[in-house]
């Protein structure tokens, strides 16, 4: 059983934050993670949630420079445990 996973992305430009935002297909807030936001590749562990059933979800990453949001990407994850 494999409790964590982790997120990997290149920034092109250095960010004031990063969040990562992990929801059920319903559009329910499972998870936030705060990213690190260095120039270059990240990666950034998940712990997942205890109760969280295997399946797929949707993520969304959030850049954020000087407050104001910066770029924002959505993609689906599956989650096997």
């Amino acid at each position: 059983m494999q409790d964590s996973g982790h997120f990997t992305y290149f920034l092109a430009e250095a960010a004031s934050q990063v969040r990562i935002r992990v929801y059920s297909l319903a559009g329910r807030l499972i998870d936030e993670v705060a990213g690190t936001a260095r120039l270059g590749y990240n990666q950034v562990e998940w712990t997942l949630p205890q109760a969280l059933a295997n399946g797929s979800y949707l993520y969304q990453i959030q850049v954020s420079r000087d407050g104001n949001r910066v770029a924002s990407k959505a993609a689906v994850i599956q989650v096997i445990k």
